[in-house]
């Protein structure tokens, strides 16, 4: 059983189906609504962790995933998953700066500083939004960016071709005397082993499932992000990529772009304004993220654009005496007891899916019955087609409740 509809979770679920575990998938609410939808979609391949001049522990760690992303969006004979249906939105994103001495040797030091192939162009080959700019320094970084909710739809597929159950509700765990059931909407269904890949709601799930054991410490890192979207007749242009503070090790600005349900472009506006911004409210940080914009941006004109916030919580495993600062790799914390036997799942980053996955098998390979065949197995045929599949979360730029502008 895998509790939680985001990356962690499908990822995990589909290479355990892949390899023929019966495999039972819920979440609460549609699939990817926590971390998963709100992300930028960037596959990081560890340049924005070398901005400080160096190659740190997060960067050497991540330096492997992006190739992991390309094989299994190509259908390469290597790759454990087909994740060729998933929406690539840009193939690389960009470095820029602000014309500072500074920010440019920020740039430069980064850019020899891991594997990632990473080189200087002029505006004129860069994204759309950086085509009018002068006087910076631009680096493209070939680390692509990807549709979320194509990825959840593309992952889905692969779990239920391969025989895996997805459901949509609250569900109750008992574990008693190895004994371990779920009840979930209306039915019950037992389980060996279960995956804890639910985000915010792991430690719940873990007083839950084994109360008496001490369970691994969680994390919330808040962000702050910004939504800024075109009226009808003023599109943005096209922006994927990092604005270079000066001599600092994030960025003042890392904006990706989509379209919303209307197909006006939007922008999804992170970095060192979501992380400062916590304590704003979102009036003061539309205006804070206004004043970044005009000096990071300023050949555009945005008098017409809407803007918007949406404050997201990162989850994560607490690392020993890394409390309150970001894990370098996914944390992956098993749980043993009498009663159960769980492995609570945090993957830090999107991009880490691949290596969450690996862990996983590995750690169910470990501890559960051995794999049998979805097909022929009677533990899940009764549920197959009993309940709809779950809805893909909405965007955050297209929820009723986000407020404009």
């Amino acid at each position: 059983m895998v509790i939680g509809g985001g990356i962690a979770g499908l990822w995990s679920a589909a290479l355990l189906a892949r390899r023929g575990y019966q495999v039972l998938l819920i979440d609460r609410g549609p699939l990817g609504g926590g971390q998963t939808v709100a992300s930028q979609g960037i596959l990081h391949g560890g340049i924005k962790y070398t901005l400080g001049g160096a190659a740190t522990a997060a960067a050497k760690a991540i330096a492997d995933m992006p190739g992991r992303w390309h094989a299994a969006m190509t259908s390469a004979s290597s790759a454990d998953l087909d994740l060729s249906a998933v929406r690539s939105l840009s193939p690389a994103q960009y470095l820029w700066t602000t014309g500072s001495l500074f920010s440019r040797v920020t740039a430069r030091v980064a850019a020899t500083a891991i594997r990632t192939a990473v080189r200087r162009v002029e505006p004129a080959q860069a994204c759309e939004g950086l085509h009018r700019a002068t006087g910076i320094d631009i680096h493209r970084v070939d680390e692509p960016v990807i549709e979320p909710r194509s990825l959840i739809a593309a992952l889905c597929d692969i779990i239920v071709q391969a025989g895996g159950v997805i459901s949509q509700g609250e569900p109750r765990v008992k574990t008693e005397l190895n004994l371990r059931t779920v009840e979930l909407n209306d039915a019950t269904v037992s389980f060996s082993t279960v995956v804890l890949a639910a985000g915010n709601g792991n430690q719940q799930l873990l007083d839950q499932i084994a109360p008496a054991q001490p369970t691994p410490a969680m994390q919330r890192r808040p962000l702050h992000m910004v939504m800024v979207r075109s009226t009808t007749g003023a599109p943005l242009p096209a922006l994927y990529g990092h604005c270079i503070a000066a001599l600092s090790d994030k960025p003042r600005l890392t904006i990706t772009t989509q379209t919303d349900a209307s197909e006006r472009t939007a922008w999804y506006v992170g970095g060192n304004i979501a992380e400062t911004g916590v304590d704003r409210s979102p009036a003061d940080q539309i205006a804070a993220a206004r004043r970044e914009v005009a000096v990071c941006l300023p050949w555009l004109d945005l008098t017409a654009a809407q803007w918007a916030t949406l404050r997201i919580d990162r989850a994560e495993g607490c690392t020993p005496g890394g409390e309150g600062q970001r894990p370098d790799q996914p944390v992956m914390i098993p749980v043993h007891s009498l009663e159960s036997s769980a492995l609570a799942v945090w993957p830090t980053k999107l991009v880490f899916a691949p290596l969450v996955g690996d862990r996983v098998v590995e750690w169910v390979t470990k501890n559960c019955v051995p794999a049998s065949g979805n097909a022929g197995a009677g533990g899940l045929d009764a549920l197959r087609g009993r309940w709809p599949l779950p809805p893909i979360a909405a965007l955050p730029w297209d929820r009723e409740e986000t407020q404009w502008t």
